[in-house]
């Protein structure tokens, strides 16, 4: 049975990203981007597992510390780990709490083996050795779901970085490293979290997948030479 996981994080795309990443490990997750959402739901919400939460939330909002104490209350016991991307934050708080910290940009792997201590499938089987499902790709519609909710889009990307408006798509269907670094940087994450079936374990492109057009070449390609 699948553990119940609570993420609050007013990063929308970072929440998104951490459920996407549970969800596909086999886990049950609930997202709130607001930490005075997360709040009451603990008077209604089920059991959790574990509370992932941000440490540093906007003005006038509970922080990560009193949220958690908060949860706690209503769930004698319950695990928790911080994330933030605040250095000074994190180390007014390290002692204090007895959850782990973690630093922004997250770790996908350190996350997934904090989870799969504190909140193991009920299998027995933890998180992180769900091999099967952390060797799949992203779905193109994950992945334009997740660059939308943190400002993104494919044709932005591209002209950011001086690529020819369907690189990004070409790179979605097909092996292209240098455009799988960009959006996966536009993501927070690595291109091999991205398209885990694309590198092999210590984060290289398989290299006979590694041939691709120049940068140059298809800056001047048109749109249906691009395509084809």
């Amino acid at each position: 049975m699948p553990s119940r996981i609570i993420i609050a994080e007013d990063d929308e795309g970072l929440a998104y990203m951490l459920d996407h990443f549970l969800k596909r490990a086999g886990h049950q997750a609930k997202v709130f981007t607001s930490a005075l959402v997360a709040w009451d739901s603990f008077k209604v919400e089920p059991r959790p597992r574990l509370l992932i939460t941000d440490l540093v939330f906007p003005a006038k909002q509970p922080n990560g510390v009193a949220l958690a104490a908060h949860a706690s209350r209503q769930y004698p016991r319950l695990p928790v780990t911080f994330v933030t991307g605040d250095t000074d934050v994190a180390s007014r708080v390290r002692g204090t709490t007895d959850g782990p910290i973690l630093a922004k940009p997250i770790d996908v792997d350190t996350l997934m083996q904090h989870v799969a201590y504190l909140a193991p499938l009920d299998s027995g089987v933890p998180a992180s050795n769900d091999t099967d499902a952390l060797k799949r790709d992203w779905q193109r519609a994950d992945i334009l779901a997740a660059l939308q909710q943190r400002g993104f889009t494919l044709k932005s990307l591209s002209i950011a970085y001086g690529y020819h408006p369907t690189a990004p798509s070409i790179a979605l269907k097909r092996p292209w490293p240098a455009v799988e670094r960009i959006i996966a940087d536009a993501l927070g994450t690595t291109a091999p979290v991205v398209w885990p079936s694309r590198y092999d374990l210590s984060g290289q492109a398989h290299r006979e997948q590694t041939r691709k057009p120049s940068r140059r070449k298809v800056r001047h390609m048109s749109t249906h030479q691009c395509a084809g």
